[in-house]
C-alpha cells in the first residue's frame, strides 16, 4: 500500500466515524425532534464530506509536489554526479595513456638491453614497467550510473571520517530508471553515513565502517549496505518497513521500499546487534 492509498483510507476511515457519530447522536435525540435532526445531520454530514474530501485532496497533491520536487533533487544530484565522473574520467583517461607509453618505453628499453646482452638492466626496465602498470585504476563498476555514485558517495565518507568498504559489480542494463538507481544507493548509503556522523559525534575516535554489497543474484538485483547503530536504536527483529511507517531512518527506508515494490521487489531492514542491514531484492526482466 503506498502514501496516496494511506491518505484515502484514513479520509474514508475519518468520514465514516463521523457519520457513525451523527448516526449516534441522532438515535439520542428526542422523537419529536427527529426530522428535524435528520435534516440538520444530513446538512452536516454534507459539510463533513465536503471537508474530508478537500483535506484528502490537499495532502494528495501536497504528496504529489513533495514527490515532484524529491525527483528533481535527485535528477540534478545524478547529474552533478555523473558530471563529475566525467570529469575524474577523462583524467583517468589521460592517465591511461601516459601510464601505456610509460610502460611502452620500459619495454623498448629492456628489448633494447636484451639485444645488447644486459639481462640485469632489462630486469630493472621490467619492473619499473610492472610499477608504472600498477598505477593503473581498475574500472570500480561496468554501470556508469552506478560507479559514478560510488565515486561521489566515497569521496564523502572518506570526509566524514568514514570507510566506505564497496564489493559492487553490476551491469549496465538493469531492470530500473537511472534516476531510481541514484535514488536507491543515495538513500541507503546517506542512511547509513548519517548514523556513522551519529557516531562518531558521540566519540570522535571511533571510525566507523559502512559496507555495500552489490550483484546480480539468482536473477535478481542484490544490494545490501551495513553500518553500525547506536546503542538505543539496537535491537533484534527484523522487520519489512512499509512505505508509511514511522522509521528511526526517516524517509530515506519508505522512498527504497517504494521503488523496491513498484519493481516487484522487496526492501528489508534489520536490526542485528550493533548493525544495521539494508537489503534490496528486485527480479531482472
Amino acid at each position: 500500500m503506498n502514501r496516496r492509498h494511506v491518505i484515502l483510507a484514513l479520509g474514508v476511515t475519518l468520514y465514516v466515524l463521523q457519520l457513525g457519530l451523527l448516526t449516534y447522536a441522532h438515535s439520542l435525540a428526542a422523537p419529536a425532534l427527529q426530522l428535524l435532526d435528520m435534516v440538520v445531520s444530513a446538512a452536516i454530514a454534507l459539510a463533513l464530506g465536503l471537508a474530508d474530501w478537500y483535506a484528502t485532496h490537499y495532502l494528495l497533491q501536497a504528496l504529489d509536489r513533495i514527490e515532484q520536487v524529491y525527483a528533481q533533487d535527485v535528477s540534478q544530484q545524478l547529474q552533478q554526479t555523473l558530471e563529475h565522473y566525467r570529469q575524474l574520467a577523462e583524467r583517468e583517461e589521460r592517465r591511461t595513456r601516459e601510464i601505456g607509453l610509460g610502460v611502452e618505453a620500459e619495454l623498448a628499453k629492456a628489448r633494447e638491453d636484451l639485444a645488447a646482452g644486459h639481462a640485469e638492466d632489462a630486469t630493472k626496465h621490467l619492473w619499473l614497467g610492472l610499477d608504472i602498470a600498477s598505477d593503473m585504476k581498475r574500472q570500480p563498476c561496468a554501470n556508469v550510473t552506478v560507479a559514478a555514485i560510488m565515486e561521489v558517495k566515497a569521496r564523502e565518507c572518506e570526509e566524514a571520517g568514514v570507510r566506505l568498504d564497496s564489493k559492487i559489480d553490476l551491469p549496465q542494463e538493469l531492470p530500473l530508471q537511472n534516476a531510481e538507481v541514484a535514488s536507491l544507493l543515495f538513500n541507503l548509503i546517506d542512511n547509513a553515513l548519517n548514523e556513522c556522523k551519529a557516531l562518531r559525534a558521540e566519540n570522535p575516535t571511533r571510525q566507523p565502517e559502512i559496507t555495500l554489497c552489490g550483484r546480480i543474484q539468482a536473477g535478481q538485483l542484490f544490494i545490501q549496505v551495513r553500518n553500525p547503530q547506536r546503542h538505543h536504536l539496537v535491537g533484534e527483529k527484523r522487520i519489512r518497513i512499509r512505505p508509511q511507517s514511522e522509521s528511526k531512518h526517516g524517509w530515506g527506508t519508505s522512498i527504497v521500499q517504494t521503488i523496491a515494490q513498484y519493481h516487484g521487489g522487496v526492501a528489508e531492514f534489520e536490526s542485528a546487534g550493533d548493525t544495521f542491514i539494508a537489503t534490496v531484492m528486485i527480479p531482472l526482466r
